[in-house]
């Protein structure tokens, strides 16, 4: 998040700043995030780690986010921050069968009259998924599809990524990403797993039932005859 007015110039003090009421008029203090109704788990971060300054407020039909940045910002000052939460899947995910449809907002409210000069969407979907279309509420730059690994993958999931520039209020519509893909590809991992045990198990038999110590060779090996 960047302030786009008149530049500060001179150096800030914090104290002058709390103290004089009038000095923040040209600066963000705080500002209103909205997230869906059905939200948990929200978190409120930056690189330097959890933020505690905001509130949160549980509407009928939203939740409500009162942020506040580590420091005010005033003209030509920025921050970055990440905001996350979970969201129960019957919400936004629907299927027949093996065909499934994601619809989800491209951007949501951030504050008031926001202008977003550049957004980047990336959506992950299970991996074997196939027959990927997506379907935009307005022109977009479609990017390449990529891969994305994480544990027990064996071929990757499929990473859908688009981007728009200048976006504002009245963009936050849905995009529809259909796919398809089979139940039973959800086996691969648990029986990746159980046979990976498997393995190491027969592995483990083995070499406790042979014996490959030299001592007992030369023991059977040392006969005396007698005449």
């Amino acid at each position: 998040m960047i302030h786009s007015g008149a530049e500060l110039k001179g150096s800030f003090s914090r104290y002058d700043f709390q103290k004089d009421t009038r000095s923040g008029q040209a600066s963000v203090k705080n500002y209103k995030t909205i997230l869906p109704a059905s939200a948990t788990g929200v978190y409120y971060r930056d690189t330097n780690g959890n933020i505690s300054t905001s509130n949160m407020k549980i509407l009928k039909d939203a939740v409500e986010l009162d942020l506040r940045p580590r420091f005010p910002l005033f003209g030509g000052w920025k921050t970055h921050y990440t905001i996350g939460y979970n969201v129960p899947s019957f919400e936004y995910l629907f299927n027949n069968e093996n065909n499934y449809l994601l619809k989800m907002r491209v951007i949501d409210h951030i504050f008031d009259d926001m202008v977003v000069a550049d957004a980047t969407i990336k959506i992950i979907l299970p991996e074997g998924s196939t027959n990927i279309k997506l379907i935009s509420p307005y022109p977009i730059n479609r990017h390449a599809d990529s891969l994305h690994y994480t544990y027990l993958d064996t071929f990757g999931r499929p990473v859908i990524e688009f981007s728009k520039k200048n976006l504002v209020e009245n963009h936050i519509h849905d995009f529809n990403l259909k796919y398809n893909f089979a139940k039973v590809t959800m086996l691969q991992e648990p029986l990746l797993v159980i046979g990976f045990f498997f393995i190491l198990f027969v592995v483990v038999i083995i070499c406790i039932r042979l014996d490959f110590s030299i001592y007992k060779d030369k023991e059977s090996g040392h006969h005396q005859h007698k005449e």
